[in-house]
Formats: C-alpha cells, sequence, structure tokens
C-alpha cells in the first residue's frame, strides 16, 4: 500500500513545528473535501504561512493512494498515520521538539491512539474528538440529530433507545453473522410492543433489518467498541482540544467535560476551548445540523486556527 500527500512547508531555511493532519471517519482526500469545503487544504495553506509545515494525505483508497479504504479499522487507520509520522522524522526541516499531530473527529480519535504510543510526539491537537465511549457518544448524537430535525420527545427516546439496544447488540457480539440474527430477535420483539398488526409486522422488520444492516461493516463493529480514555489515560505530552457548541456528532460538554475529568493529575497538559455557534467542521451554524454544513460559505474558523498556531508556538516555552 502507497499513501500519496502533500507537504507544504514555510518559507525559508532552518527547522519548522511539523504537524500530520488526520481527517475524521469516512473516505477522505488530503484536503478533507466535503460538501464543497476544504477545511485541511485552507488549515495548511494558513499553518504553513505561520511557520508550520503540515502533511496531509489522501487515506488509503482514496485519490492517490492506494488500498482499500472498505477494509481498514480506526486502528489501520491509525497505523497509517504513523507512517506519516515516521516519514516526517526522516526530514531535516522538522524540528525534533515540535512534531504533532491534528485530528479531526475519527481523527481524534486516532490522535488519542498515537499520543499514548507513539514515543516521538510532542504534542496532540484534537478537534470534535470523541472522549467518552463511542456506545455514549451515539447515543447523544442520535439524540441531539433527532430533535433537531423537528421530531418530538416521544419520537426522539425511542430512536435513542432503539439504537441503544442496536449497540449493546453489536459490544456484545464478534461477527456480523452473529449480530444479524440477534437484530432480527431485537427487531421483532420492538414491533411486538408497539402494537403493529401482523400484517404491517415483515415489512416493518425488514426495512429495520436493512437500514441497520447496510450500516454494520467491520469498521463500525470496532468503532463501536472503542473507549477513547484507554488511551488518554497514557498521554503525557501537551494537548489542545477543540469542541463546537453546536456540535451534534461529538457534543461539546459530554466530551469536553469528561476530557477535563481525564486530565485532572495532569492539568498543566490540557487546554480546551468550546467555540460558541460552531458546528462539527468548525463553521459558524444556526443549528449545527448536518445538511447545514454546505450551505454555510465558511469552511473553517480562523479563529480556531489562529489558536492552533498559539498552541504550536507555545510548545516547549512553558
Amino acid at each position: 500500500m502507497l499513501l500519496k500527500g502533500t507537504l507544504t512547508k514555510p518559507t525559508g531555511k532552518g527547522t519548522f513545528p511539523t504537524v500530520v493532519l488526520i481527517s475524521g471517519s469516512g473516505p477522505q482526500n488530503r484536503d478533507q473535501e466535503i460538501m464543497g469545503h476544504r477545511p485541511f487544504w485552507i488549515m495548511a495553506d494558513y499553518l504553513s504561512s505561520r511557520g508550520v509545515a503540515v502533511l496531509r494525505y489522501d487515506e488509503r483508497g482514496v485519490g492517490e493512494s492506494t488500498g482499500v479504504f472498505a477494509e481498514a479499522t480506526t486502528i489501520e487507520l491509525k497505523t497509517d498515520a504513523s507512517a506519516a509520522l515516521d516519514f516526517l522524522r526522516k526530514q531535516d526541516f522538522v524540528d525534533s521538539r515540535k512534531l504533532g499531530v491534528i485530528g479531526h473527529s475519527e481523527g481524534g480519535l486516532i490522535s488519542w491512539m498515537l499520543g499514548s504510543e507513539y514515543k516521538e510526539l510532542d504534542f496532540l491537537i484534537t478537534l470534535a474528538p470523541p472522549v467518552v465511549p463511542i456506545t455514549e457518544l451515539m447515543d447523544k448524537q442520535t439524540e441531539a440529530i433527532t430533535r433537531v430535525s423537528g421530531a418530538n420527545e416521544m419520537i426522539v427516546n425511542a430512536a435513542v433507545e432503539r439504537n441503544r439496544e442496536v449497540y449493546k447488540v453489536v459490544v456484545e457480539s464478534n461477527s456480523i453473522d452473529e449480530i444479524k440474527p440477534k437484530l432480527k430477535t431485537l427487531f421483532e420483539a420492538q414491533l411486538k410492543s408497539m402494537g403493529l398488526p401482523e400484517s404491517m409486522m415483515e415489512s416493518q422488520l425488514q426495512q429495520l433489518q436493512q437500514a441497520y444492516e447496510s450500516q454494520l461493516d467491520t469498521w463500525m463493529i470496532n468503532f463501536l467498541k472503542m473507549k477513547p480514555e484507554v488511551y488518554i489515560q497514557k498521554i503525557d505530552i501537551p494537548v489542545f482540544a477543540a469542541f463546537g457548541s453546536k456540535d451534534l456528532q461529538v457534543d461539546a460538554a459530554q466530551n469536553g467535560n469528561k476530557l477535563v475529568a481525564l486530565f485532572s493529575e495532569k492539568p498543566e497538559l490540557l487546554e480546551v476551548k468550546v467555540y460558541e455557534n460552531q458546528n462539527h467542521l468548525f463553521q459558524t451554524a444556526q443549528t449545527g445540523a448536518v445538511d447545514e454544513y454546505a450551505k454555510i460559505e465558511e469552511s473553517i474558523s480562523y479563529l480556531l486556527l489562529e489558536d492552533i498556531v498559539k498552541f504550536i508556538e507555545s510548545i516547549g516555552s512553558k
């Protein structure tokens, strides 16, 4: 497998603080291109103009990179980011005391993993990172997204409870073949409890099975079983964590408060900031809904980019 990417360097000679950008879930190119936005392209350009070298890459099976993305779990994607760091450590322009990663969403989870094991890493920057167990994160995500869609509380609660039971089945199983019959039994029980007539049961059951089973690949099963705190507890380098107050996918309070608690014995290593009225992509948003992303002209907050630069500049000065 071969990863291809773009390296952006500041002008001039000497060594520079250097970062690898790690994108969120789903197949992403080096610019983390999504709904007409290219936030990683903007971030790389901005950071390089401020003295920071940046490496960003197409994920395996995307763009110019080889490999098969559909076969990769978060663990395999972590090895790709680790390979990018290995490459940078061999470059003479890299300041060996200021090598870090910037991970967004699932990339933030990968940042925690690297921070716990990659000994040559000097700092972490995590943007909307999962901190609580992924099943808890997904419960909150279901609640927030269903509610902002305009659903009433009964529908919100029903969606959360159904997903919670599905996640429990997944976490307690070892394969898709084991999960499918368990889900069928679960959905049958749920539909019977709703008092649906027999004439509707079969079609509703098929719809539920199709909707959920289509999402159950190796990546999702592995992802749902992950507990970020296992990695976070081992981190002993400076961390900057950013959250958006209107993020419906990674709740700022749920994850930010948990992160502060995990660093309670080493608070000097952690800086957390919540950006008001910003969504999961760190755009200024009205509701935070996913379908709003494409309607917003802003691709990524320059306030966030400025704070990232300030944090990197502070490394080694404390």
